[in-house]
């Protein structure tokens, strides 16, 4: 924990909460941060930005955490005279079952974002497969240059092929972008052109953009809903690749249209998930045991070279003995995380770098070592290098 961290914590529960909750506007986001073991669990005013609370935990969240989280929450509300107008998440299901049961019937808005994010891997799923399939319809030709009129036709038809897909692929993007220009329009015509599987999919896109109009309210913008599912059903070949039309999280994502001041996302808590993961990157904190949060390797090195400027025997012994707690806790380090890896692979970059700033921390150690050795060995004459701890001990004493 930083400096002044423990003092801190206290207060979390007084000033700060009076800070947080003033001009509360009632509408708050909800999300999870997954930090390799950990995972912490926040709420966020989500017009004012400012972050309420949170709860760190050891494991991953169930409902029953959620639900305690928000019961927590609601006291707190319910001490000042509050009350919780909306709730905005991320589309987890964790969050459904403990909201009804602690708020009841407030409104909870899926995030927009998330919602039109799984749709958009949807239609770029579609259109890789119809990409695949014209791969597939080019010719096989012989090797060397086409000599005779029919090779040279289907050497034509191969590139025109080529071409197709690599403008396809090229301009993927004009598939799910919101808003187009003109010259994107002909583009995306141009690309498309033979292909009206790839013309419905846009067409499919724009009807999902026109839900979230804000001019609608959520009853017209669920017919409209409906009538896009309808016609998704007809299509055989993009029927199953857009299930994620049919998803319920989809309905709830036009919960806003009814309520002006609920906010369509859950932008609030997202910008706090990422400035945190923004500063992992430039400092990471070793979370895994106490002695690394001690930054035992780093008092080593200071150590010796104290005792290197002043001669003190003592302090040298004591840098020698620490040496053997630093590869103790660097193997168990190792352990952990090589079991963190094949229980989540999507730790396994994390993990990977914690490793290289264990051995590393483990490298100053030895550093420091040497240099208490070294120090021992200018004071006494005596070599304790490649001995026991004991025996480095006993050697010095005499």
């Amino acid at each position: 924990m930083r400096p002044g961290g423990k003092k801190a914590e206290p207060r979390l529960a007084g000033d700060y909460l009076d800070w947080a909750l003033d001009g509360f506007s009632g509408y708050v986001a909800a999300d999870e941060l997954y930090d390799g073991p950990y995972c912490v669990l926040s709420l966020v005013d989500n017009r004012t930005f400012k972050r309420i609370a949170f709860e760190v935990l050891e494991h991953d969240p169930t409902q029953a955490d959620i639900a305690a989280f928000l019961g927590r929450f609601q006291a707190v509300l319910a001490a000042r005279s509050l009350s919780l107008r909306g709730i905005t998440t991320d589309g987890s299901p964790l969050y459904p079952g403990p909201l009804s049961q602690v708020f009841g019937d407030v409104p909870h808005q899926v995030c927009e974002f998330h919602v039109i994010k799984e749709l958009t891997k949807c239609v770029l799923r579609a259109a890789a497969r119809v990409r695949k399939e014209l791969a597939a319809q080019k010719p096989k030709l012989p090797r060397g240059r086409p000599s005779s009129p029919a090779a040279r036709r289907a050497a034509r038809r191969q590139q025109r092929i080529a071409d197709k897909v690599h403008g396809l692929f090229d301009h993927r993007h004009l598939f799910v972008q919101h808003h187009l220009t003109e010259a994107q329009r002909k583009t995306l015509q141009r690309v498309s052109r033979g292909q009206p599987l790839l013309r419905d999919l846009r067409e499919i896109m724009d009807e999902v953009y026109r839900l979230f109009d804000r001019r609608c309210r959520t009853d017209t913008a669920l017919a409209k809903l409906a009538r896009l599912r309808r016609r998704v059903r007809r299509f055989q070949r993009i029927g199953k690749t857009l299930d994620k039309l049919f998803s319920p999280n989809l309905e709830k994502a036009l919960t806003f249209l009814d309520d002006k001041l609920l906010p369509s996302t859950s932008n609030a808590v997202e910008r706090g998930n990422r400035r945190h993961r923004k500063m992992q990157k430039s400092v990471y904190r070793v979370r895994y045991a106490p002695q690394l949060r001690a930054r035992i390797a780093l008092d080593m090195l200071r150590d010796a070279l104290d005792c290197l400027l002043h001669g003190d025997e003592a302090k040298a012994i004591a840098v020698c003995k620490r040496d053997a707690e630093v590869d103790n806790i660097n193997r168990q380090l190792y352990r952990e995380l090589s079991s963190f890896m094949l229980e989540k692979p999507e730790t396994i970059s994390r993990a990977i770098e914690l490793m290289f700033i264990s051995k590393s921390l483990e490298r100053i150690a030895d550093h420091a070592t040497n240099i208490a050795e070294e120090t021992i060995f200018l004071s006494k004459g005596k070599d304790v290098r490649h001995t026991e701890e004991l025996k480095k001990s006993a050697a010095v004493t005499e």
